[in-house]
């Protein structure tokens, strides 16, 4: 969805330029090759506070969302064509419970790049 990629560049630009620090699970498919492609390919700079796993390809149902998780805050954007929904729930229980399930998912994925300087840049 044009919508959701011009967000996708404007979003990873506005970071860089803060410095701010981003984990991420990516689903390992094309969507997730092309993003990775366009957006971190022969930018050095984009890989500074950047670190990104490989979630399998093969998963038991369709992700379509993006869930962000700061502070007390979790924010997520369903990005299935048709169903345009955003929501942020500011809750410090809501958002530990996530950052425990991220936390469990990151242990176990595979490694797509880290920031530099902390090894591997794939």
């Amino acid at each position: 969805m044009p919508e959701f990629d011009q967000f996708g560049g404007e979003y990873v630009q506005e970071r860089v330029k803060r410095g701010i620090k981003e984990r991420a699970l990516v689903v390992k498919n094309a969507a997730g090759l092309g993003f990775r492609k366009k957006y971190y390919g022969g930018k050095e700079k984009y890989l500074q506070n950047t670190e990104y796993r490989w979630l399998p390809e093969k998963l038991p149902f369709s992700i379509a969302t993006e869930v962000n998780i700061y502070d007390d805050k979790v924010m997520s954007v369903l990005v299935k064509p048709g169903e345009n929904v955003a929501l942020e729930i500011q809750s410090e229980s809501f958002a530990n419970s996530f950052r425990l399930m991220f936390e469990i998912a990151w242990s176990t994925a595979e490694e797509f790049f880290q920031r530099r300087g902390e090894g591997k840049i794939a």
